[in-house]
């Protein structure tokens, strides 16, 4: 990952050969083991798994950011967005707060909900519940680092790859979601 606070990592969500969708890490502080992830920009002939794509994309993704040591993943979105807010918390996102006029955006302030997952909590409850939630959504998540190597099954597969000429997590594929 970036060393800078303000550094953008995309992670792309594939169907296929098709980019459908990414997740974005940002605000990285590898001094305090904390980022920031923003939830799911999906193309809009996938709308209608929005919820499923969220869940399935996002598991490894904090997965691998909790074995890497980090402690602690927030997340901020719109007060307003009482959608991203319940996405938020049904992956064991806790609400702390409202930042009351955190940003300007299209010349108006703009409130922000503040959530966060504390390790402590994925590896006590969140986990769990999550790899319930996923097993109900009959998907079967790949953990990071992931292998090339393709899978038979019929059930969502996420699979997550790096690029062999840096770091950086790049290439997310979600198969057979229809």
């Amino acid at each position: 990952l970036p060393n800078t606070q303000d550094a953008l990592l995309l992670i792309g969500i594939y169907d296929e050969d098709n980019l459908i969708g990414s997740i974005s890490l940002y605000n990285h502080r590898p001094q305090h083991l904390a980022i920031s992830i923003h939830f799911l920009w999906l193309h809009p002939a996938y709308l209608d798994q929005h919820r499923t794509l969220a869940l399935v994309a996002s598991f490894p993704i904090l997965e691998h950011l909790f074995q890497q040591k980090y402690r602690r993943i927030e997340f901020l979105c719109d007060a307003s967005d009482t959608y991203r807010r319940k996405l938020a918390h049904s992956l064991g996102f806790q609400p702390e707060g409202i930042l009351r006029k955190h940003m300007i955006l299209n010349e108006r302030n703009r409130d922000s909900a503040l959530a966060s997952l504390l390790n402590s909590e994925w590896v006590t409850v969140q986990r769990d519940f999550l790899v319930k939630r996923l097993h109900i959504l009959s998907c079967n998540p790949v953990v990071f680092p992931s292998s090339s190597s393709s899978n038979s099954s019929s059930s969502p597969q996420l699979q997550l790859t790096k690029e062999d000429d840096d770091d950086e997590i790049t290439v997310a594929s979600v198969n057979n979601l229809k």
